[in-house]
């Protein structure tokens, strides 16, 4: 999967759009050149519960032959709502007494996406720092200091949710979903 943030949709149907790419990406597991495949439909839901659907394109790595789908960066992997509703929830600016959300999403659906946040801060920490380092070269300033690069992102705004999802899924990273399977004491990276 390559998260994009310069894209357009184009209204192809009623509520049906196409995802045009304004980016060249490069194969987030090894460095390849991504060739257009296909294209599928994703679904987008809003809150209120309206939806809308989505065709992105389907990129394969003319080096590993590998599948990778391109995702805008208004949508989380694995999740069907937009990030601008995940995020609402997530700082606490949309609740589940608010008259926009009704039953969109469920109080259920807000609650696993607090605890899907809170359990990953750590993973999504070191990206950001990992990154920071590789990439930008920011070295030890960025290891050596205590501010959290999460919360700095999400002072800033909206959009802080798209851009975590870009970083860790286009330099070959993810976020795992939120299991509801008991923890057994004694498993390997369980506390």
């Amino acid at each position: 999967m390559v998260i994009i943030s310069e894209y357009d949709l184009n209204t192809i149907g009623e509520s049906e759009y196409c995802c045009e790419s304004h980016e060249t990406c490069a194969c987030p597991c090894c460095g390849g050149k991504l060739r257009y495949r296909d294209r599928r439909r994703r679904i987008k839901r809003s809150f209120g519960g309206t939806k809308c659907y989505l065709w992105l394109r389907r990129l394969i790595c003319l080096e590993c032959r590998r599948l990778h789908l391109e995702l805008p960066d208004e949508l989380v992997p694995r999740k069907h709502y937009s990030s601008e509703v995940i995020e609402n929830v997530v700082d606490g600016v949309s609740t589940e007494e608010d008259e926009s959300t009704e039953d969109y999403p469920c109080v259920d659906t807000m609650k696993r996406w607090k605890d899907w946040m809170e359990k990953s801060q750590v993973q999504i920490e070191g990206w950001l720092r990992s990154v920071g380092e590789r990439l930008l070269g920011l070295g030890a300033e960025l290891l050596s200091t205590g501010d959290a690069l999460l919360q700095k992102l999400r002072e800033r705004g909206a959009g802080w949710l798209g851009i975590c999802m870009r970083v860790i899924y286009n330099t070959g990273g993810h976020l795992a979903p939120l299991s509801n399977a008991p923890v057994l004491p004694g498993v390997p990276g369980e506390p």
